[in-house]
């Protein structure tokens, strides 16, 4: 696939979130720290195959989306990713064919924590 028809897909307008709070104790404050367009697709069960290293047992998969967008180095499984008015915590990050070009995220939906990540 050429890198114009890859990048036509990233139609999603998505920004990462990081915990300015380092305290284990207090409540996070996320912060939007990095916005990125991407492709989104939920993750189904026969999806799970494909990801290589990850095993999830007998969890309810409904909550996993597969995010995938252009390479940014700062990003790491402690933050956040906001999309509308849902939250994704991250899971799982591949940097596709250890090129730094392409990073794929394996997230699941947090529900109930829209006040956190709001308090920018």
């Amino acid at each position: 696939m050429t890198r114009r028809a890859t990048l036509s897909k990233f139609i999603h307008k998505i920004t990462f979130l990081e915990n300015t709070n380092r305290s284990e104790i207090e409540e996070g404050t996320w912060n939007e720290v990095q916005t990125s367009f991407a492709e989104i697709h939920p993750v189904c069960d026969n999806r799970f195959i494909a990801l290589e290293g990850i095993s999830f047992g007998n969890v309810i998969t409904e909550g996993y989306f597969f995010f995938r967008t252009r390479f940014i180095k700062k990003i790491h499984r402690e933050m956040r990713i906001k999309f509308h008015d849902r939250i994704f915590e991250i899971k799982r990050l591949v940097d596709e064919e250890e090129r730094g070009k392409m990073l794929s995220i394996v997230a699941l939906e947090i529900f109930g924590d829209e006040d956190e990540a709001n308090e920018e």
